[in-house]
Formats: C-alpha cells, structure tokens, sequence
C-alpha cells in the first residue's frame, strides 16, 4: 500500500468529484478503523439487532458540510462509510458525521448522501475495495475527531447568552471571545460520548491536528455535592489518548524566550500563550524530551523554563515523606536545561489558574532574579 493512497480510493475519488478537488482532507491516513460488533436492542419492542461500537476511527475524510454550509470541514466520512458490513448487513452509512449541526443523524440524510456521492440509488449493490490500513501502534499521536457537536464558546454566546455554559466561564472571569479564538474552546450540546455531552470542551492540539480533549463539567459541584461524593468527573479526557505524548499547548509555548510549566488548561489559560499544561503534576520523560528540544531549537542560548504547577502537595504523597512534585520535575529537567531551569513555588492558597497574572508575573520577576535567570514575558518566536 502506498504510504499517500487513501484506505478508500474510490470514496476519496468521488468526494473530491462531489466536493471539489483540493477540499477532501484525510485525517489519520491509512490507519484502519477499529470496531466490535455489538447487539442493540430495539427500541419499543424485545428484539436486538447487530450493531458496531466504534473504539477508534481510523482514517477519515474531512469536507465542508453542504447541508448547514459549514466554513471549517467538520462533516467528517469514514473510509469504511458506504461500504457493505456483513456482520450488520448494511452500508454503515451512519460512519457520516457532521460537528457543527449533526446534519447526517438521520438516516434519510445519510441515505440522499450515499446517492449523491456515488449517482447510484441507494439500494444499489456497489463494489469497494478497502485496503486494510494499519492497525494503532498504541505510540503515536494521530488526529481525532471531535465528541459531537461543537458549539465555539462565542458562537454560543451570541445565541442564548444566558447559557449555563457562558454564565459559568463569564462568572469565573473568562473573555469567551478569547477563549474560542485562541485556545478554540467549545461547548458539546450533543455527543455520542455520555461524559462528553453538555460540557466544556477543551481541545489539544499537535503538529496541527486535534490530538485530544477534555471535557469540563459546568460546575464547581454537582448540585451542590462535590465531585468525588457525587461519581462524577470533573474534567473527563478523551479515550485512548496519550498524555505521555504530549502536553497542552506545549508547541505555542515553546516558542517564546520563557516556558511556563503549569497543571492543566485553565492554568494555561490564566498564565497566557506562554504556558504549558502538564494535565497532572508529572511530565512523561517523551514530553520533557520535547520541550527541551522545542525550547532550544527556538532559543538556543537563553530559553528558561519555570516550574509553575500547583503548590498544594498530594497528602498521602507527603505522609509517604515523597519528594514534592515541583522538586521531582525540576531535578529531571535541571540537567537537560544545563540548569536554566526554576521552580516557582506559590503561595499554598493559590494556583495559576486563580491568580492574578499581573500578580503572578510579578512572582516569576522576582523568584527570577533570585534564581539569577532572566524572565521574559515578551513576544514569541514566529
């Protein structure tokens, strides 16, 4: 197999025929889908029907929806769409999915779709080879598609501003404009992910693709009952995606003089472009390695890396006698760094994410002159 032919040449070719040449772009190419037949059961009667339950998408096809004239390619086609399944006897024509209005949820949508594509009926019996892709290594980053549909935060605000959503970013003294415009932060209405649907979603990107995404709770508590006593997660993660390979942000971040090293999004969010979300208090020694090397390549001679993660220390961690974990991070990238490394230990009250950044920059100046490392807070290295 040709490492640039599509798993479904004769797809791809009809969508370029359909949507034009140029505006049919392959996400995870030549990696196979991977699925498990399943029985479903009928609704309203005792019957079950063989179904498929998607565990990873494989390659896909990305194209401007017709039916909302969607602008950012979010109708995304599988290579396996419109082929027969004998395990569900049909063409598993429900692999079409549109992010940003749920175009294709019907079936009679899919079906007009089918025909379009492929100027056949749709009872047609069409022969499509599909070449067998590669299965998942299980150590690499590929892009993902998103959990449903995808509301930008500024986009909902424009339509209902009262949304519980805007409300609770807007309260915690959050521009939604800047957080859909630079970070690309969204709310999910729908989602075929239960822990992703009626949440924040914060994308991760790398190398230009969506690799992941959490799913933020909107709420401090489950009516009133905290998260742990309530069984639900705060911020649920994409699955299958890989924190050991990546970090949030970690590209942008590198790019200026000073990297900030911080927990999670919202961290990120307060610090500015010029931080990195570790997404828990450990760096994997791939992600360290990545920064290091990101961080040279751009500033060879003067780039600084500070240690911001939060100051609180795990309580049985600290009950064990275990070494803290801004002194666990910095001893493992002092070396690497040749020692242009610091830790900026806040006060215990406070995290990134809740300061002041005025304040918190402030912090950084003069730990930085303590620690005899120059701080930047300028530009970044286009």
């Amino acid at each position: 197999m040709s490492q640039d032919e599509p798993l479904n040449p004769t797809l791809f070719r009809r969508l370029e025929r359909y949507y034009g040449e140029g505006q049919v772009e392959t996400i995870s190419p030549g990696k196979a889908i991977s699925w498990r037949a399943v029985q479903e059961s009928v609704p309203g009667s005792k019957e079950y029907r063989a179904t498929r339950r998607v565990i990873d998408p494989g390659e896909e096809y990305k194209v401007r929806c017709r039916i909302c004239r969607d602008h950012r390619a979010r109708l995304h086609i599988n290579h396996r769409w419109g082929v027969f399944d004998p395990a569900t006897k049909s063409k598993n024509l429900w692999l079409a999915n549109c992010f940003n209005e749920d175009c294709y949820d019907n079936y009679e949508n899919q079906a007009q779709l089918y025909e379009r594509i492929y100027a056949v009926n749709r009872k047609a019996k069409l022969q499509v080879e599909v070449l067998e892709g590669r299965e998942s290594d299980g150590d690499e980053l590929s892009e993902i598609r998103p959990p449903g549909l995808m509301w930008p935060l500024d986009e909902l605000k424009a339509r209902r501003p009262n949304h519980p959503a805007i409300v609770y970013m807007e309260d915690r003294g959050y521009d939604v404009g800047k957080l859909s415009k630079l970070w690309g932060v969204s709310y999910c209405p729908k989602s075929y992910y239960a822990l992703a649907e009626k949440r924040i979603i914060i994308p991760i990107f790398f190398n230009g693709m969506m690799v992941g995404w959490q799913a933020r709770y909107v709420g401090d508590n489950v009516d009133g009952v905290p998260f742990n006593e309530a069984g639900i997660a705060k911020y649920w993660t994409s699955p299958g995606f890989k924190r050991r390979l990546v970090a949030y942000n970690l590209e942008r971040a590198c790019k200026h003089q000073t990297v900030f090293v911080v927990e999670g999004p919202a961290d990120t969010w307060s610090v500015g472009p010029a931080a990195t979300g570790v997404l828990g208090k450990t760096m994997s020694p791939h992600v360290r390695k990545l920064l290091v090397q990101m961080l040279q390549k751009n500033h060879p001679q003067n780039g600084v890396v500070v240690i911001a993660l939060d100051p609180k220390q795990d309580i049985k961690s600290k009950a064990k006698g275990k070494p803290h974990h801004l002194d666990v991070l910095y001893n493992q990238l002092r070396s690497p760094m040749q020692g242009r490394v610091m830790k900026l230990l806040l006060p215990e009250e406070f995290d990134p994410g809740s300061m002041d950044r005025e304040l918190f920059r402030n912090l950084a100046r003069e730990e930085g002159q303590r620690w005899k490392l120059p701080i930047s807070f300028g530009r970044p290295k286009e």
